[in-house]
């Protein structure tokens, strides 16, 4: 079954200093009144950059409690230690329907490390975990991407459940996901609808939202009309992927974050204000959001 799992921003007081649960819980409760069974904290969206550990266990417990369906819970890329502390004090809070999302925190070396690395979350877990499969500097120079080798070795293992995936290229991330094993839960990122349209047959059964943040009946409708194995609907199909193309150019041209917190901030479902450094929020920028968000809503 297709899904889309939305990722969820944070939303700030006029100081930027503070953040304003009940816009959080306004905009989660929103989302699941339109049919969205998955969220996800995460290092980008979530803007894990500009919070301390504190505001990263507050943020993550807001979104827990708040929202009734699945949510999978980011945590930055700390040392196995403040790893152990976080998870810690989110284990304590007994969150339900709840996994969580590692983001490795150094270069890569070896994959024994990188195995241990996540074996250690995983038995504080109690569970299996996702891996965000982001590139690292290699220790020795160069960089390296996770392997199908490796995420089936750790899945094998019971370490692993799923990822989150963020291959450079269309064509490696191809290759890479048809290599995994297909009881794998494969979370696309970085190009939403059009990137699992074209990795849906290499095994990706999951893409992280971006119109649907703002419009989720588009991604639902995307979802449920792959599952079907469309014919006749190709072209409805084509047209919510027009939909996110239209907002893709313009929410791409000024930066996707800083454009998705506006464009939620003009529908009022908070980011209305933001924590710095953070860029400005001119008249030019907010009339092309305002502009582009029209034309994808007609």
């Amino acid at each position: 079954m297709t899904r889309t799992v939305i990722p969820i921003p944070p939303s700030f007081d006029k100081e930027g200093i503070t953040i304003q649960d009940y816009k959080t819980c306004e905009y989660l409760q929103w989302l699941y009144s339109q049919g969205v069974a998955d969220v996800m904290t995460t290092a980008g969206t979530s803007q894990y950059n500009l919070m301390d550990l504190e505001d990263i266990l507050q943020f993550n417990e807001i979104v827990a409690t708040s929202y009734p369906g699945n949510k999978i819970l980011g945590i930055p890329a700390y040392n196995t230690f403040d790893m152990k502390l976080l998870l810690k004090d989110m284990r304590s809070l007994n969150f339900k329907n709840t996994s969580y999302l590692f983001l490795y925190p150094d270069r890569f070396y070896d994959t024994k490390t990188i195995i241990d690395y996540f074996k250690e979350a995983s038995d504080y877990c109690e569970s299996p975990v996702y891996v965000h499969d982001m590139g690292m500097r290699k220790g020795t120079g160069g960089s390296w991407e996770y392997t199908a080798d490796l995420i089936n070795e750790m899945h094998s293992l019971g370490i692993v459940k799923g990822i989150k995936e963020e291959h450079p290229t269309l064509d490696s991330a191809f290759k890479f996901i048809s290599k995994l094993n297909k009881d794998l839960d494969v979370i696309v990122a970085g190009g939403s609808m059009r990137r699992h349209y074209l990795l849906r047959h290499a095994g990706a059964n999951a893409f992280l939202g971006g119109i649907g943040n703002l419009i989720p009946r588009v991604e639902l409708e995307y979802c449920k009309l792959i599952d079907e194995e469309y014919t006749k609907e190709a072209k409805e199909v084509d047209f919510l992927l027009e939909k996110e193309t239209i907002l893709f150019d313009t929410f791409m041209s000024f930066g996707w974050h800083r454009s998705l917190r506006e464009g939620l901030s003009q529908l009022g479902y908070g980011c209305d204000y933001d924590r710095m450094p953070w860029p400005k929020r001119d008249s030019y920028f907010k009339s092309s959001i305002k502009e582009c968000i029209e034309r994808v809503i007609e």
